[in-house]
């Protein structure tokens, strides 16, 4: 009851009216939280700019000073997307947008270093 009460407190319009008139009991705290999550919750809206800004990133050039830069804007736009909300697992999607951003040769590398100690988990 006391969560949901200073919840009720704290919150200012439009987000109050959500709440509409639900009874001040611990148990409508998590009833409560369901609207104002739905109607305010923007972080979906927030990864999805993010990673337009990942895909949007130029590709690395072929040296070490292009491509140090380049890892830096990734990790930093990463970071970003992971604290939205979005999971970033080990998922084929990721791993073709962030090798996209480096040269063909350094990628190469990377797939055939990948390939070779998944040959090795397997034998």
């Amino acid at each position: 009851m006391d969560k949901f009460l200073f919840l009720r407190q704290a919150l200012k319009e439009p987000a109050a009216t959500l709440l509409g008139n639900m009874p001040v009991i611990g148990e409508n705290y998590k009833k409560a939280m369901k609207p104002l999550d739905k109607g305010l919750n923007k972080s979906g809206c927030i990864a999805d700019l993010l990673i337009t800004e990942l895909e949007k990133l130029p590709r690395a050039q072929s040296n070490a000073v292009s491509c140090r830069q380049t890892l830096t804007a990734l990790t930093e736009k990463l970071t970003h997307i992971e604290c939205s909300g979005v999971p970033l697992d080990n998922n084929r999607m990721w791993r073709r947008l962030i090798l996209s951003k480096f040269p063909d040769t350094m990628s190469e590398k990377v797939l055939s270093k990948e390939e070779r100690l998944e040959c090795k988990v397997l034998s």
